[in-house]
């Protein structure tokens, strides 16, 4: 008898593929990625149907086994896909965990997909037994179809029966009572594991952040953010900045305070940025703050809201590279900027020498645009070596496929990815995993900015140990238009000689709807 097993397992899979939507939902939403929401609502919606659709399966309802079958097809082939794809979801957890939680992944796809198929194998006695019941049905009971035809030995009871037609009927009710709260209880753990992983995911020490900034007097020519670039330079140039946390310290209240020009004058001379919207590519003071002032324009009387949703911050012979998750509140919606740079102590002092600034952008967003070809044109990168011709040959190697990228990624525990949906992976041995499972592969597109720590630290003008590089760089997944992205990427040369990637971030230019 293989009608009832069917049925059993199908809503079996289909309440543990509502568990596993809500992991996902529920780490996905913590993360701050709604863009995904309808695909997780969708899926929770298709393994609902395939529970309805295993309960009346029991009775020999054919369409409902067929569409149960279909159903399961589907949610196991995803989560075979999906089971090699975890680790940008589960960046908070080891490598191996990872591996633990793909290998059970793809253990329940592979037991969801033979329950489809059991489904497939039971029609014949599903309709033998919907015969049955038609027959029984229309009053013809001295026609006895063959019991074979179901199970040997087993003969389906009577309508005409009436104890046991009730008993049917309180089985029957006992099972809806029973999925329904396997139901509930499926979708009530998988909300709180995947909010209970996502919240233990450990994260940095804070740092003093000016959170909202002083009271301002109303817009005049006098205002900080509207002084020269020269004033802001010597007034900011008079601050101490000691330490990574200080320069952040200053640039958040730049920010709150909307003066642009002392935002700018926390970096380099000669600084590089990536702004937020795709063509901005600037080098040099005067270029990054035409991109900042287009960007916060609009201050409002009493500042910018300053928000530090998350910090991630690696330091290293007098360097720092630093990633954060900033939101600026204002005039009309909040804005959320993913922000890496890399800093360094120049004459006693730490300064901004590259900058990225980046919006977060769903994947299922990105694909759209991306099938449609309606991604905003990057602008173009310089392609230049201010560095050694060893940095320079480590960042296209790096850069010229999937393999090479994760071969050249630290070890180091405060190695630091952010990808283009916001995704965040720290340490390095879980980004060089990452990367190594990637059904994907990437390239350099046209030319990188590479530039070695000689050209700020005289102390490196003999050899430099650290630098970074900007490109464009495009990624090709399986079966999926390719993308285009941005990438700031932070190199070190190790003891061995060998330049190793400590930060890197992907982002898409905007703007994109």
């Amino acid at each position: 008898m293989i009608l009832v097993p069917a049925a059993i397992f199908a809503q079996l899979a289909g309440a543990v593929c509502i568990l596993l939507g809500t992991v996902a939902f529920a780490l996905t939403f913590t993360g701050g990625d709604k863009a995904l929401a309808p695909i997780f609502a969708g899926w929770i919606i298709a393994a609902l149907s395939a529970v309805i659709c295993g309960g009346m399966i029991y009775r020999g309802n054919l369409p409902a086994l067929i569409l149960a079958a279909g159903l399961l097809a589907v949610l196991g082939g995803v989560l075979a896909i999906m089971s090699r794809r975890l680790g940008g979801v589960l960046h908070m957890m080891s490598p191996e965990d990872i591996d633990l939680v793909s290998a059970i992944t793809l253990a329940v796809a592979c037991g969801v997909i033979v329950t489809g198929i059991g489904c497939l194998v039971a029609i014949p006695q599903a309709r033998a037994f919907a015969l049955y019941v038609a027959g029984d049905v229309a009053g013809e009971p001295d026609e006895e179809p063959d019991a074979a035809g179901t199970a040997r030995g087993w003969i389906p009871a009577r309508a005409s029966a009436p104890p046991v037609m009730t008993l049917r009927l309180q089985i029957s009710q006992g099972r809806r009572r029973l999925w329904f709260a396997i139901v509930g209880l499926a979708i009530g753990l998988g909300s709180g594991v995947g909010v209970l992983v996502a919240t233990t995911h450990p994260k940095p020490a804070p740092i003093p952040v000016a959170v909202s900034a002083p009271k301002l007097p109303t817009p005049t020519a006098e205002r900080p953010g509207t002084a020269t670039g020269t004033d802001a330079i010597a007034a900011v140039a008079a601050e101490p900045i000691t330490t990574p946390q200080d320069l952040l310290v200053a640039e958040h209240a730049a920010i709150g305070r909307g003066d642009i020009a002392a935002l700018v004058a926390l970096a380099a001379p000669d600084a590089f940025a990536f702004g937020p919207d795709a063509d901005e590519v600037a080098e040099g003071r005067a270029a990054i703050e035409t991109v900042l002032r287009r960007e916060l324009a609009d201050v409002p009387v009493d500042g910018f809201g300053v928000d530090g949703k998350y910090l991630q911050l690696g330091e290293w012979r007098d360097h720092a590279w630093i990633a954060e998750d900033l939101e600026i509140t204002g005039k009309g919606a909040p804005r959320r900027y993913l922000i890496t740079q890399l800093a360094a102590k120049i004459d006693n002092r730490w300064s901004v020498v590259a900058w990225h600034w980046g919006i977060a952008v769903g994947d299922a967003t990105a694909e759209r645009h991306a099938r449609d070809r309606s991604l905003p044109k990057l602008g173009i990168v310089p392609d230049r070596n201010d560095a050694t011709e060893a940095l320079d040959a480590a960042v296209r190697g790096a850069l010229g496929s999937r393999e090479a990228f994760a071969d050249a990624f630290s070890e180091r525990a405060d190695a630091f990815n952010f990808g283009s949906a916001g995704e965040r992976v720290a340490n390095g041995a879980t980004i060089k995993k990452l990367f190594g499972h990637l059904r994907a592969d990437l390239k350099l597109a046209g030319g990188a900015l590479v530039v070695g720590g000689n050209r700020w630290d005289k102390s490196q003008r003999s050899g430099a140990w650290i630098g970074f590089a900007a490109a464009n760089v495009e990624f090709e997944p399986t079966g999926q238009p390719s993308q285009l992205f941005r990438v700031l990427a932070i190199l070190i040369k190790d003891d061995d000689d060998r330049w190793q990637i400590v930060q890197t971030q992907f982002s898409l230019g905007g703007p994109i709807q």
